[in-house]
């Protein structure tokens, strides 16, 4: 039995990581001593009702201090002190902290960090890559006394505090697209183990009713104004007597608050239905009832900011597997598993994402054949093919001799 840590910073924030998180854990608990480790304060009860794991083997740390809903060692940086360079600490006394597990091996199972493995062994399931840290521009830096100094600090920063990729044994991406920038960005052979995915039940034909649905939080990313902006303009939709449905959680603060606002705003006087913090019955059961699924997210990127795109895409694929035929963004990770024209439809331009569902709402024999396909979901992007190849990837890194 060895000591196994796995960390995701937000595991009360519902998503693919910390789902992902807890289903390696309760997988990992049967054979190993795990620990979950977030910066948030969730329960072992709460999390296992969430993603509906039994985590009853697995242990709890939260790096938060006491009483406070986040640690100042995240994000209460003072003033004087630059954004990454508190990040730095912050992951640098997170570090310290877990060092203290004696962890035999630390899974990183997150985007946009660089922790160094608290441990001598270590996997990171990257969700997608950030460039490294680069040297500073300002032309102050470049002063003679001043550089060696810098110079010194980076190196320090990509060998002991956060981590360099090389830091860690293995390193997986959640898809194609995020293995090719990690190949781009890090010069790393990443393999694609696909994000766990929870195939949802497929409802018989006759229990479909005419909804477009859209899963995820309310947030600017998730472009949920550009879908209701669409929606509004379909008349011939709403006269027909389709509906559009947005389900997801309203993330703590005042920005994604106003968001959600301009979205109620937005939908005033349509048939534009909202859903929040449903559970996983009742989001089976929207997805069951769904005909049509959108998705956005990637809209009006550039294609030099990718880490803004869907890197992998977990909710189309659990829509498809309810029988929702995908409408989705042409662009990231979507292309692998949206297939179009044949399991659903890519668009890149809002008219085209507005011509394709007005082909399958108008065509109920087209509707049917590509829900056909679309419940067929490659085994490859199912949970138990994620966790049999986390398990075979964990004892082969453990198994392996420093």
């Amino acid at each position: 039995m060895k000591r196994i840590g796995i960390f995701t910073a937000d595991l009360m924030t519902p998503g693919g990581p910390s789902r992902a998180a807890c289903w390696i854990a309760e997988r990992l608990s049967r054979r190993h001593e795990v620990w979950l480790i977030s910066r948030d304060r969730p329960t072992i009860q709460s999390l296992g009702r969430s993603f509906g794991v039994s985590l009853a083997n697995v242990r709890l740390l939260c790096l938060e201090a006491p009483g406070k809903r986040r640690s100042a060692v995240w994000n209460g940086a003072p003033p004087f002190v630059p954004r990454r360079v508190w990040s730095i600490v912050a992951q640098f006394l997170a570090y310290r902290r877990l060092a203290n597990l004696k962890l035999d091996l630390f899974i990183l199972n997150q985007s946009f960090h660089y922790m160094k493995p608290p441990a001598p062994r270590g996997i990171f399931m990257c969700m997608f890559p950030w460039p490294m840290p680069e040297f500073p521009s300002a032309r102050w830096c470049r002063l003679p006394l001043v550089k060696p100094l810098i110079d010194r600090a980076l190196a320090n920063t990509l060998t002991r505090f956060p981590c360099a990729p090389d830091a860690y044994d293995l390193i997986t991406a959640n898809s194609q697209f995020t293995a090719s920038w990690i190949k781009r960005l890090w010069n790393k052979d990443a393999p694609v183990v696909y994000s766990a995915t929870e195939l949802m039940p497929s409802p018989p034909s006759s229990d479909k009713e005419k909804i477009i649905l859209t899963v995820g939080r309310f947030n600017r990313d998730k472009q949920q104004d550009i879908l209701i902006g669409a929606f509004r303009e379909m008349a011939e939709l709403h006269a027909a007597g389709w509906e559009l449905h947005l389900a997801g959680q309203l993330p703590p603060g005042e920005s994604p608050r106003r968001y959600h606002d301009m979205l109620r705003e937005r939908a005033r006087g349509y048939p534009v239905i909202f859903h929040y913090d449903l559970s996983l019955a009742g989001l089976r059961q929207l997805y069951g009832r769904s005909a049509i699924y959108w998705h956005a997210k990637g809209f009006g990127v550039p294609d030099d900011e990718p880490h803004r795109m869907e890197h992998f895409g977990i909710t189309p694929l659990e829509a498809m597997s309810a029988g929702c035929v995908p409408v989705v963004m042409d662009a990231g990770g979507l292309r692998e598993t949206v297939q179009h024209g044949v399991n659903g439809f890519r668009w890149r331009t809002l008219d085209e994402m507005r011509q394709q569902t007005l082909l399958l709402a108008r065509d109920p024999e087209l509707l049917a054949q590509c829900r056909a396909r679309a419940v067929h979901v490659d085994p490859r992007f199912g949970m138990e093919s994620f966790l049999e190849a986390i398990e075979r990837m964990v004892e082969n890194v453990l198994a392996h001799d420093h």
